[in-house]
């Protein structure tokens, strides 16, 4: 038979009086305990009897015998476990990591980087999409305007059908395939008068021009207003005197497709919305937006309201203290939760 190496010998020993000192509090909480062995613990941590009872051992005995959790509860020992259990009840958190937040926290300061950090993140964007949107690709305007009446096909009676010619100069060099919504207005920002689409499905590397028919609004007036403009204005006066807009521009290059879906998708959205609410400082929405941003580029942890503040530190401080006796405690899934809330860099 082997013998132990000495060290090795030496450690066994030392663990096993470091045990007998502690008694019955130093077993694992794996390991039941004798009523005897709960009387003597009760005399250092009186309500160990009811935690014992309701908490440790039921939570415990439902664990497989075999399961990793289970079998990592072996280092943790009854003492360890109330020392926890003591620390939950702990009142002086409140107070303490009041003052750390008061500290942490200066909030005319935040509120002043992340005024900074909105405005830069939108700019980027902004200019990013100005400089490679799908619009940055080509120029679009506004060639001509042709009529022609037909017969409505239920009433006979002649109807206004227009047709826009769309001059399309790529600025980028060749264009694949391009697809693009337009649409005019009697004035620059008010009175719609119709819609139309165009596309142009071959490529292109020299300006092209491509015709769209007008889709004129009726809905909106009821007296065919806009019907009526297309009908009764020259086309020479409509090309120059109204406003023509263009949106939803798709464009394919080569294998890479560029539209307003693909850079709205990667739009600062926190950022954008923080701008929009910041006039109004005491909203739910300003105050929600406000914590967002700050948790992404100022401290991940960071909590705008000093109370969920104050119960997030709690928690950090609890597992700090045992990892293990938490993980019992709150449950491994809730351990699992804050865990990945606090991120990564949380144990380091």
């Amino acid at each position: 038979m082997k013998r132990l190496p000495l060290c090795l010998l030496c450690g066994i020993v030392l663990m096993l009086l470091l045990n007998a000192c502690a008694g019955p509090a130093g077993k694992p909480v794996t390991e039941p305990l004798t009523l005897e062995e709960v009387e003597t613990i009760v005399k250092k941590y009186p309500n160990f009897a009811v935690v014992y009872q309701d908490i440790i051992f039921p939570e415990v005995d439902r664990l497989p015998e075999h399961s990793f959790f289970r079998q990592k509860l072996k280092k943790l020992s009854y003492g360890e476990y109330m020392e926890f259990f003591n620390l939950v009840g702990n009142n002086d958190f409140e107070e303490t990591l009041s003052r750390e937040y008061a500290g942490k926290y200066n909030e005319a300061a935040i509120t002043r980087r992340l005024d900074v950090v909105a405005d830069s993140l939108v700019k980027v964007w902004e200019a990013d999409y100005a400089q490679n949107g799908p619009e940055s690709y080509a120029k679009f305007e506004l060639e001509g305007i042709t009529k022609k009446f037909v017969p409505d096909r239920w009433s006979g009676e002649k109807r206004v059908e227009v047709t826009a010619r769309i001059r399309v100069t790529p600025l980028k060099g060749k264009i694949d395939k391009l697809s693009a919504t337009f649409s005019m207005t009697k004035n620059e920002e008010t009175f719609p008068l119709g819609d139309g689409k165009i596309a142009v499905n071959t490529p292109f590397e020299q300006p092209v021009a491509v015709d769209g028919g007008i889709r004129i609004f009726r809905a909106w007036y009821t007296d065919n207003t806009c019907e009526s403009y297309f009908a009764n204005t020259p086309a020479n006066t409509i090309k120059q005197k109204a406003y023509f807009h263009i949106s939803g521009v798709e464009v394919t290059v080569g294998d890479k497709l560029v539209n307003d879906k693909i850079f709205f998708d990667l739009r600062p959205y926190d950022a954008v919305f923080y701008q929009d609410e910041r006039n109004n400082p005491d909203s739910e929405d300003f105050k929600r937006y406000r914590e967002e941003l700050a948790k992404m580029y100022i401290d991940r942890n960071y909590r705008e309201n000093l109370e969920d503040y104050v119960q997030n530190r709690r928690m950090q401080e609890l597992y700090k203290f045992s990892p293990l006796a938490f993980a019992l405690f709150f449950g491994e899934d809730r351990e699992e939760f804050y865990l990945e809330e606090w991120g990564k860099d949380f144990n380091k």
